[in-house]
């Protein structure tokens, strides 16, 4: 999936090019992981619109839900 909405960004960000690496992507994904992302911290995007997925975020970091 990660790789999948990738791939499809033809415009930004500009480094665009760096992440249509699958390795790039995988090891970005790993050091996610080994930081131990806690649960609050995501965002479940599926086939949600990136304006969907910008307002949740918008909505919940004013929350304060994204606070370390």
């Amino acid at each position: 999936m990660v790789q999948q909405r990738v791939q499809d960004r033809t415009t930004e960000p500009e480094h665009s090019g760096a992440l249509a690496d699958a390795g790039v992507v995988d090891d970005l994904w790993h050091q996610f992981e080994r930081q131990g992302v806690e649960a609050r911290h995501r965002v479940d995007v599926g086939a949600r619109s990136p304006g969907d997925i910008a307002i949740e975020i918008d909505q919940r970091a004013r929350a304060g839900e994204f606070l370390l």
